[in-house]
């Protein structure tokens, strides 16, 4: 007889599996979850840069792999490189790194770099041994994608925080364009921005932009000149082509010329006239300029020096007055050197007044100066007895004529003191005549000493005592 057991033993069961199509529904859906989430990481731990978009006219062998620069650091890689839809001009993409991001922004400049060969030496040297690339100057304006390349590198305009505009007006062009230099002693410090018409339509007018470093260079009495062209000197010993023509060929642009006493800067904005040829005689030009000015005071702060006239003379007669020194006015009079009285009829003037304060005719001498009291009623400015000291040693200097002209710097590597006489020799520079007896003036503004000039050396010498504390 068969146990209940075994009858149950026998029944036949079934195992339930799931169905295939539900777990490769499940796989289908997890794949592209677990695709975004993968992206997003890549980008989190490899994050990329913005592309941008920059048009030319003119591709100029630029590829796609090549490079954008700025300050001579790779910040980008070209990615394509099209013509734009109506063929005239190409369209680049460029891939930014993520850490120069912030050059998409509105007034960054972007221009090819090619090789430029001139007289005055080459620009773009390591394209030419290696490819092209595209620099930039990043701007500081809103977010932008777009941008429109420039035709050249950008001026000094645009590479400098603070340049100061001038204006050249001219009667004809002379292969002036924008981009070319202007440049003192052959060194650039500005570039022609822009050549255009005037108004009325009698001549041109040429913008340019110095930069600002440059800016005491930018005297009253500069003088513009255009280099363009090739200048000839015909004469008995043959035919001489001049260094600056020869440049010009190659280079042109608009170069500066400033007399030996150089009037006091212009502000920007200033209108010069632009000649064709440089000035008569200003190959003998030799001024004292100081470019690097940290003088703690204000030239209109200073008493002008009163000019001493004498009549000048030559062959056709009496031809007017002639400046041969100056008086510094302090305590009720001038201080002059004592030279200027041996000059027959001297007279002291003011410079921009015309006003006449007598003969030269010293109440008091001092050694190598002169002083004499003024009894006239015209007013004149003084220096103030709180604002006259000694002669600083190892320090740098200022010769003042008046507020007309820029002050000359009596750099200290130049003076040797001669402290035995209260002088100090001035080594190797020359002043013109018209500068004897010019105050010489302390980076602080007080009154230091009186220049004058003695057996063609010009020394600096103290202020007599006796005349600073009455």
């Amino acid at each position: 007889m068969e146990k209940p057991g075994d009858l149950m033993s026998e029944i036949p069961s079934s195992n339930i599996l799931p169905k295939p199509r539900r777990r490769l529904f499940l796989l289908l859906l997890m794949f592209p979850v677990c695709f975004a989430f993968f992206i997003i990481l890549i980008q989190f731990i490899f994050p990329q840069g913005i592309i941008i978009s920059i048009s030319f006219s003119d591709a100029h062998q630029i590829k796609a792999g090549d490079i954008l620069k700025c300050r001579g650091v790779a910040i980008g890689e070209v990615i394509s490189v099209t013509p734009n839809t109506a063929l005239t001009g190409v369209n680049f993409k460029v891939q930014l790194i993520p850490e120069a991001n912030a050059v998409a922004r509105e007034g960054s400049q972007f221009w090819i770099v090619r090789p430029e060969v001139s007289m005055y030496g080459i620009k773009g040297l390591d394209t030419v041994v290696g490819a092209e690339y595209i620099g930039v100057i990043p701007g500081d304006g809103a977010p932008q994608n777009s941008f429109v390349g420039l035709e050249m590198a950008p001026g000094l305009e645009k590479s400098v925080k603070s340049p100061i505009g001038i204006v050249l007006s001219g009667s004809r062009r002379g292969g002036l364009n924008p981009g070319m230099p202007v440049t003192y002693r052959n060194v650039q410090i500005g570039v022609i921005s822009k050549v255009d018409l005037l108004r009325d339509a009698s001549g041109l007018k040429v913008a340019c932009a110095i930069d600002s470093k440059y800016k005491p260079l930018l005297a009253g009495n500069a003088s513009f000149y255009n280099t363009c062209g090739m200048g000839l000197d015909i004469g008995l010993k043959g035919i001489n082509v001049a260094m600056d023509s020869l440049r010009s060929i190659a280079m042109g642009g608009i170069a500066l010329t400033i007399p030996d006493e150089p009037e006091v800067p212009v502000e920007s904005g200033h209108n010069f006239t632009l000649s064709d040829y440089p000035p008569k005689g200003s190959e003998d030009w030799d001024p004292m300029i100081d470019l690097d000015a940290d003088a703690g005071f204000s030239l209109s702060d200073i008493p002008s020096g009163i000019d001493a006239v004498a009549s000048s003379t030559s062959f056709f007669g009496s031809d007017g007055e002639e400046i041969i020194g100056l008086g510094i006015p302090l305590n009720g009079g001038f201080l002059f050197p004592m030279a200027l009285k041996d000059i027959s009829g001297a007279k002291f003037r003011s410079h921009h007044s015309m006003t006449q304060f007598g003969d030269i005719f010293p109440d008091r001498a001092f050694d190598d100066l002169a002083y004499r009291k003024m009894t006239t009623t015209a007013s004149f400015t003084e220096w103030p007895k709180e604002r006259i000291g000694d002669i600083p040693p190892h320090e740098d200097l200022y010769a003042f004529r008046n507020c007309r002209f820029q002050p000359r710097l009596i750099s200290k590597e130049f003076i040797s003191s001669q402290a035995v006489t209260h002088k100090f020799l001035i080594l190797q520079k020359t002043f013109p005549k018209q500068w004897n007896g010019a105050a010489v003036i302390s980076k602080t503004g007080y009154l230091a000493g009186i220049l004058i000039n003695r057996d063609k050396k010009w020394e600096i010498v103290a202020i007599p005592r006796e005349l600073r504390n009455k």
